[in-house]
């Protein structure tokens, strides 16, 4: 893939794209982003940029009409009019004020889904928009885009802060529990996050936040309980788990005001299932149209509460595993999220070399989770870590070093590794066997969640990470459940469907049964996935 080399005074970034991305869209991906005022539209003549090297074609008109001509013979362009197709090194001039929020493409928009929903447009406002947000355990994520025409506006992505009370949802339920100032104070961090979110799309796409009108608002239970500060006791109840639990906040004016959106906007909690499973998955059912399949077909959610639904082609059935935050890169010595400096792929040279890929092609800074995947799946391959996860000679026994910088993954960082993947697979094979179906009959696997996004699928499924079927019947996809929140706020046909799925839907509670711990057992070990005899 091209790369865009680009810097500022002591700042510098490089960065594969896709062709077809302006400079504007590859930017707002790192943390060097140019100043901006007219959503890219070329209009406002502020997000300066200086080619100092590469070849890009003609200024275009909205150049001509915002730059000087000794600023076009100096190589100013403006960032959202130059469309590289090579490798480009640029200076940016007009540098944005520094923000923990982070641009990013979360998907790609493929909507099964046909009319656009158009019941907020009687509120006579210009140009009407919605916000999509996704509250992960780890991440949160927002979208803004236009009611009218459906564009996608901004996208935004930031750690969730409520992480400084655990990595998992029960640590953090616990913490609620403990005094209802500690329970204020968790309900707080997301209003105030969402807040600043928004604030950030409102400053830097120069959009009104009283023009939002409908904000929507998906998430694993845990999430929607400490949002609305409510029930988090009954989570904590295992006899709830496969039961829906009414986390729904009653009165949202107080957000209303907080987030400073149009006083008549409709926000709405899209309702979980059950305990553990979520209104992201609902959106990702929607996003996906698993329910459209007609053969048996599966989507895994993976995140640190990870969510499996199982379309039979007659019934859907769910369940959720709970792996942790290892696919999120917590827990490990180098581990670190899907940031700039993760290593995100890796392989094991005939050199004996390690050969790295690495977000932004950043300095390294850590490993995500997909490259602890690579990792786990290369020492395999060269046998020097055994299928029970040991290291094979004496003088590995407890870390293999995997570059110059010193880090190195230990027995320790496997072992996560093996118990969240055989957590997952675990759910998967239950589903399979309650459903009667085998694994190789499967017609489609979707993989979401931003660990999805850079996973190899031949090493995942060499380690036993997910189903060993053929790699064209396996689909990345993202993060499916901000996709299909703005399926449901856009699409009347979407909202029907979601309905009609969460009326009619079995949930698996893992706790309960108890074939559970032998299977987890078996699937500790690194290997493909075994099917399980149907009974």
């Amino acid at each position: 893939m091209p790369k865009l080399s680009a810097f500022h005074k002591d700042e510098n970034i490089v960065i594969d794209f896709e062709i077809g991305e302006s400079v504007k869209t590859i930017l707002d991906k790192t943390t060097l982003r140019v100043r901006s005022a007219c959503r890219g539209l070329g209009a406002c003549g502020v997000c300066k940029i200086k080619i100092i090297s590469g070849n890009v074609d003609n200024h275009s008109l909205a150049e001509s009409l915002n730059l000087t001509e000794e600023e076009m013979k100096d190589n100013i362009r403006l960032a959202c009019q130059v469309f590289p197709k090579d490798d480009l090194k640029v200076e940016v001039i007009n540098r944005a004020a520094k923000s923990q929020w982070k641009s990013s493409t979360f998907a790609n928009r493929n909507t099964i889904y046909k009319e656009l929903c158009s019941d907020t447009h009687e509120l006579k406002i210009k140009e009407p928009l919605g916000v999509a947000v996704d509250l992960g355990t780890t991440n949160i994520s927002i979208v803004l885009f236009s009611l009218k025409s459906g564009q996608i506006l901004a996208e935004r992505l930031i750690g969730n802060p409520q992480s400084k009370y655990g990595d998992d949802v029960i640590t953090r339920l616990v913490a609620s529990m403990e005094s209802k100032e500690r329970a204020i104070e968790l309900q707080e961090m997301i209003i105030e996050i969402i807040s600043q979110g928004l604030m950030d799309i409102s400053r830097r796409e120069v959009v009104s936040l009283k023009s939002i009108v409908k904000v929507d608002i998906v998430g694993n239970t845990t999430m929607l309980s400490l949002l609305s500060n409510k029930n988090q006791d009954k989570l904590l109840d295992p006899k709830t788990w496969d039961k829906y639990v009414d986390v729904l906040v009653e009165d949202d004016s107080k957000w209303k005001r907080e987030w400073g959106v149009n006083e008549n906007c409709k926000i709405t909690q899209i309702k979980p299932v059950a305990g553990f499973i979520g209104s992201d998955l609902l959106a990702g059912i929607i996003s996906t149209g698993l329910f459209n399949e007609k053969k048996p077909s599966l989507l895994v959610d993976f995140g640190t509460n990870s969510e499996i639904a199982l379309w039979t082609g007659k019934e859907m059935i769910v369940s959720s595993a709970a792996g942790g935050p290892a696919f999120e890169g917590a827990g490990f010595k180098f581990g670190m999220p899907a940031i700039s400096g993760a290593i995100y792929s890796a392989k094991y040279t005939n050199k004996n070399k390690w050969k790295f890929k690495i977000l932004e092609n950043s300095k390294i800074a850590g490993i995500c989770g997909s490259g602890l995947i690579d990792i786990i799946a290369n020492l395999l391959d060269r046998g020097i870590l055994t299928k029970k996860g040991n290291f094979n000679l004496k003088e590995q026994k407890w870390a293999v070093p995997i570059d110059e910088l010193q880090m190195s993954i230990s027995k320790q960082d496997i072992d996560i590794i093996q118990r969240a993947k055989a957590a997952i697979v675990t759910g998967i094979s239950i589903l399979c066997k309650e459903a009667g179906i085998k694994m190789d009959s499967l017609n489609k696997v979707y993989i979401g969640g931003a660990f999805g996004l850079y996973l190899n699928i031949d090493n995942a499924k060499k380690i036993g990470l997910i189903p060993n079927i053929k790699n064209s019947k396996i689909k990345i996809i993202g993060n499916s459940a901000l996709n299909g929140t703005i399926d449901i706020m856009k699409y009347y046909e979407a909202k029907e469907d979601v309905n009609k799925i969460s009326k009619n839907i079995k949930v698996v509670n893992m706790s309960k049964k108890s074939s559970f711990d032998l299977i987890y057992l078996e699937n500790l070990y690194l290997q493909p996935v075994q099917e399980l005899e149907n009974e």
